[in-house]
């Protein structure tokens, strides 16, 4: 647009805009799918996010407010006095047929570990590629496994979806040890793409 001093000329002009899909990373080709990656809306926040409790543990998984990477809200996995060998998870699924073979696949998520206790083994992201007729094809996990001092940025980078792949799953989770009892640990996620 170019206007003169004495009388507006408008000029027609073409423009390029080139816009990344996050606000982070360098994946073009990531699909953002999560329904509420940063857990911002109450009471219906963890409403796609399945909830997971294995092995007995004793723990909780919610929407938090006392601490966020971004907005004012995430979720938290607590862990109090957990047998060994347990798994708190929270999954999101994509929707059946919604990616194929050879689609390549990044994920991302902040994760603020406030307690590691002994007995605790990790929190872990974890992107798995599944099947409507085979089941579970194949698994990628990336962990944190000590306190952090705040959010740190975990990723699994451009993996290539498997043969006969239909959906993904994307899973944030705390997990004991086999052993001993007793396990505890305290874990913020967040913006989780």
């Amino acid at each position: 647009e170019f206007l003169s001093a004495s009388s507006p000329l408008v000029l027609g002009a073409s423009l390029s805009l080139i816009c990344k899909p996050f606000g982070l990373g360098t994946a073009e080709t990531i699909e953002n799918w999560c329904e509420d990656p940063s857990f911002e809306v109450a009471g219906t926040a963890l409403a796609d996010w399945a909830e997971n409790l294995t092995g007995g543990i004793t723990a909780t998984t919610a929407r938090d407010t006392t601490q966020a990477k971004w907005g004012d809200a995430s979720l938290k996995i607590n862990i109090t006095n957990s047998i060994g060998g347990a798994d708190a998870q929270r999954t999101m699924r994509t929707a059946a047929a919604s990616f194929a073979s050879g689609d390549v696949v990044s994920c991302s998520c902040w994760v603020y570990v406030t307690l590691f206790g002994a007995g605790m083994s990790v929190f872990r992201l974890r992107l798995t590629f599944e099947s409507a007729a085979n089941g579970l094809l194949a698994t990628h996990d990336v962990d944190e496994s000590a306190t952090n001092t705040a959010f740190t940025l975990i990723t699994v980078l451009n993996k290539t979806a498997p043969a006969n792949t239909d959906h993904v799953n994307l899973t944030v989770s705390g997990i004991t040890l086999s052993s001993p009892t007793g396990a505890t640990g305290t874990a913020y996620f967040d913006n989780v793409m």
